[in-house]
């Protein structure tokens, strides 16, 4: 018996799991090596439209409910330039519609374009027709046929512009593709496709900005529920980042997060080495009172990110709202305090 109580303990005092999709899992499908040398930034996007969809449907798999499950799951978890992609379809593009985006990963890192895509049985199929009807060239590489258009890696071609191709997005940028019956894998250029083929080498998730950013963010999903989203910016030339002149950052990450019928928004920032987080951290506490994000609590609800390269993770959470599953509120908060300047007047000195 006590063995068995010792047992249950262990098992009870095991730390639960984030519930943050396949994000791991797909960054691990990107090799480090296929980053371009001197790439100024990383940016990340992944999404998880199952963890809309269901809450959704609040059971109903009736039309329309269910029709309004796949919308709003896709269009709050699809990476930017795919949501704008599938707005301007109408719903359906590349004979891919919205129930057809689960697991969706975009990573930037200029001049390269690389991403995967979880399929369907039924999904590889249209899809892999899709690309054939564009008239795409053909390719073996590696014993893979490879679809591809543009000759020049990471080209953007004004005559292939096309705001409905949800890969491709609106830049008409180069594009080699690779269908197979579990997932898509696409780059913008010959060596990123075929590092990604190979997969051999350290990974992207191992990269030490990478890896620190998503533990912070693991730590932030595993308390307030399941990713449905996350949006992250990662500084590899020394520069900061341009987009995000709030503070000077290293790395910044925003999430959309849902638990049942409660939403979570969570916004980590990472600032260079030797600076003092703890300060700002301290400054953001003492003017939170007087923003307007002070009605999501009396008191800023923040956790250090450990590592080289120290920070925070800001976590605002309500609940469903009147929308219900067609936006996270708070995320929309967090946004406008971005717009209006109201997380710059927290953060600066």
């Amino acid at each position: 018996m006590r063995f068995l109580a010792l047992v249950l303990s262990l098992f009870l005092a095991a730390p639960a799991s984030a519930d943050t999709g396949r994000l791991s899992e797909m960054l691990r499908m990107i090799p480090d090596a296929a980053i371009p040398p001197g790439a100024p930034r990383l940016d990340i996007a992944y999404g998880n439209g199952d963890a809309v969809r269901g809450i959704a449907r609040n059971g109903n798999e009736a039309w329309p409910a269910d029709d309004w499950a796949h919308e709003f799951a896709t269009l709050r978890s699809a990476p930017p330039g795919q949501a704008e992609a599938l707005r301007a379809a109408g719903g359906s593009t590349m004979s891919l519609g919205y129930f057809d985006w689960v697991h969706s990963l975009e990573v930037g890192a200029p001049p390269a374009r690389m991403g995967v895509h979880s399929l369907f049985p039924d999904s590889e199929m249209r899809l892999r027709g899709a690309l054939f009807s564009r008239g795409m060239e053909m390719a073996t590489r590696n014993g893979q046929m490879v679809l591809w258009e543009g000759a020049t890696d990471h080209e953007a071609r004004a005559a292939a512009v096309d705001p409905e191709n949800p890969f491709l997005r609106g830049d008409g940028i180069a594009l080699r593709f690779i269908v197979e019956p579990e997932r898509a894998i696409w780059a913008s250029g010959w060596p990123q496709i075929e590092l990604m083929q190979a997969g051999a080498g350290a990974a992207l998730s191992e990269r030490p900005e990478v890896a620190q950013a998503l533990a912070a963010l693991g730590d932030a999903v595993r308390r307030e529920g399941r990713l449905v989203a996350v949006r992250m910016s990662l500084d590899l030339g020394g520069a900061g980042l341009s987009d995000w002149p709030e503070a000077p950052l290293a790395g910044v990450f925003l999430a959309d997060v849902v638990n049942r019928r409660e939403e979570a928004a969570v916004l980590g920032l990472i600032f260079p080495p030797g600076t003092d987080a703890d300060a700002i951290a301290l400054r953001l506490r003492e003017r939170w009172g007087g923003s307007m994000l002070a009605r999501w609590g009396a008191e800023p609800e923040l956790t250090a990110i450990p590592g080289a390269r120290p920070g925070f993770v800001l976590t605002i959470s309500g609940d469903w709202g009147a929308d219900e599953a067609a936006s996270n509120d708070a995320l929309a908060s967090l946004l406008r305090a971005r717009e209006n300047g109201t997380l710059a007047a927290l953060l600066a000195p």
